[in-house]
């Protein structure tokens, strides 16, 4: 299956095709076919029009850690810039009698407001929220709520829970981290931000205190970062600068332009690939361009 990456650069308005091809390819063929593409993207997306407003998008970064995890949040937020313009909701695993420290030991790696959450608290920007020790949290419309545990085969596994929620209501906005811990929680919940055009990060397991969390995420294949905690902020404000600017400098073209330069390129994909994309839907080809543009890859795997 081939997978479009794409790359824009800001400043000269230029789409950028990087990849690398079947070994029946001579190099002048690639390149060939990456300017037919390129040239049929010029047309369909570069020539459109810059739609207003300056209304940027709330990210949500929900963070799942358990065993391990402190160690590894205070690592993050030592080098999380505390006006990132983010809320951050961290779900641990911990038992129903538990006191937790970790909003006071965190204060000292942050300038953000921290918290631990309430029924009903109202999200942020530059804070950050710790779940309570006996209940499940999900967020809507901006808040954060407190629901009654929920438990599968007898096992609760509330970092699927909220990253569900949380997918639910953010959907492409909605971010998810997955650090040190036991066990595979998160990995359900990752499947539902991903399907629903969300970010999804896990920690590198040869630093995780306990790699069974991020292991059982980065099997899935579908994570999109892998990396050290200490190297997750800046990756995080990378992609949400990048969303941002796509956002606001988003070109609109006229439908049914678009469409005809849509099918041309599918077109040019089919003849040399033999891999046909008429099963999937239209907008589904165009957010998941527009997200790898966001992503920054840059090549494209066949």
């Amino acid at each position: 299956m081939l997978y479009v990456f794409m790359k824009e650069s800001l400043n000269s308005g230029v789409i950028i095709l990087q990849c690398t091809a079947f070994s029946c390819y001579h190099s002048w063929q690639r390149e060939k076919f990456l300017f037919e593409i390129a040239s049929h993207l010029s047309k369909g997306i570069m020539a459109k029009k810059t739609k207003g407003g300056n209304i940027k998008p709330a990210f949500i970064a929900g963070i799942g850690a358990s065993a391990g995890g402190l160690e590894a949040l205070e690592e993050f937020f030592s080098h999380m810039p505390s006006d990132s313009g983010l809320s951050f909701i961290v779900i641990q695993h911990l038992p129903s009698d538990h006191k937790s420290v970790i909003d006071s030991l965190i204060k000292k790696y942050t300038k953000m407001k921290s918290m631990q959450i309430k029924d009903g608290m109202k999200l942020e920007p530059d804070c950050i929220y710790f779940s309570p020790p006996h209940s499940d949290v999900a967020v809507m419309n901006e808040a954060l709520y407190l629901m009654e545990p929920s438990e599968i085969h007898g096992t609760r596994l509330p970092i699927n829970f909220f990253f569900r929620s949380l997918a639910e209501s953010h959907g492409e906005k909605a971010i998810c981290i997955i650090l040190s811990g036991t066990g595979s929680d998160g990995t359900s919940g990752l499947k539902a931000v991903k399907g629903a055009g969300g970010m999804v990060m896990a920690q590198d397991i040869k630093q995780a205190g306990f790699c069974g969390m991020p292991e059982s995420a980065i099997s899935t294949g579908l994570v999109d970062y892998v990396l050290p905690v200490e190297k997750m902020p800046g990756i995080l404000m990378q992609y949400v600068k990048h969303f941002h600017a796509i956002r606001e400098k988003r070109l609109i073209a006229d439908q049914e332009e678009f469409d005809n330069y849509l099918q041309k390129i599918l077109i040019l994909i089919r003849s040399r690939t033999g891999h046909g994309f008429s099963g999937y839907k239209e907008q589904t080809i165009r957010r998941r361009t527009e997200r790898r543009m966001v992503m920054g890859a840059r090549q494209i795997f066949w």
